[in-house]
């Protein structure tokens, strides 16, 4: 059980890091990044700490770019 549950972590840190490296080339030094974007960046980078546990990956409610 706690096998499968790193499994599931693994999987939620690396779909959130695909997710803000979509992003990346919005975030450098010469952009500005809108409101809604910065938002959505930093919800994805407090995504670990929004969940529980034991939250299973089909239970992570990921943030939508705005």
């Amino acid at each position: 059980d706690a096998r499968l549950l790193a499994d599931e972590w693994t999987q939620i840190r690396a779909e959130r890091t695909r997710l803000l490296a979509d992003t990346d080339h919005l975030a450098l030094s010469d952009q500005t990044l809108s409101a809604g974007m910065t938002t959505y960046r930093q919800e994805l980078r407090d995504l670990p700490s929004d969940q529980s546990s034991k939250t299973k990956y089909s239970d992570i409610t990921w943030p939508t770019k705005s």
